[in-house]
Order: structure tokens, then sequence, then C-alpha cells
């Protein structure tokens, strides 16, 4: 009877372990989104090169993240975009996708 309630339980507790590390790797990106995007919002602020916008936020954004900037005379936009990488996407499920998006606008000078 043990050998029945172990074959039922352990599954169960294995499926909910991947639930939650699926949910905490989401959390994850979506912080690493958000520093990347604020480390390349910073870089345009103080006037560097988008190259140099540009490796501030892959240093900061999860691997394999999509990487926007767009820097004009008097603003800069910022974008980092990934797609969650869970436990289960070996099954062929997709993960969350977590974005980030920053807009710079240069005040003027009173």
């Amino acid at each position: 009877m043990v050998t029945a309630e172990a074959a039922v339980t352990i599954p169960a507790l294995v499926l909910v372990l991947a639930l939650c590390l699926g949910a905490v790797q989401s959390a994850v990106d979506r912080v690493r989104c958000v520093d990347g995007v604020r480390a390349g919002a910073r870089a345009a602020a103080r006037g560097d090169l988008p190259s140099a916008v540009h490796a501030a936020i892959a240093a900061r954004s999860p691997a394999g993240a999509r990487i926007g900037v767009q820097i004009g005379a008097s603003s800069a936009r910022v974008t980092v975009a990934t797609t969650a990488r869970a436990p289960w996407s070996a099954l062929g499920v997709e993960g969350c996708r977590e974005r980030a998006e920053l807009t710079l606008e240069s005040a003027d000078p009173p």
C-alpha cells in the first residue's frame, strides 16, 4: 500500500518542484532584464557611444536576450526582451516572456 501511495506522490512532488523552479527562473530573468535596462540607461545618460551602451546592457541581461538601443539627439530608448527558460522547455512548452523598456528624454536647462 505504501508503494502505491509513493508512486502517486513522487511524480506530483516533481511536478510542483518543476513549477516552482520555472517561477523562480522567470523572476530572475525579469530582474536581469530590468538591471540591463537600467545599466543601459545610465550609460546613455552619460553620453556613451551606442556600442558601449549595448555592451553595458549585455553584461547585465540574461543570456540570449534581445537588446534594442535607440539614441537620438534629445532622447534614448533601451529595450531588453527575453523568453525565460523553464524546466519544462525540453517538452516543447515555451517559457514566460519578459520585457523591460526605458525611455530617457533630456530636460532643457532653465
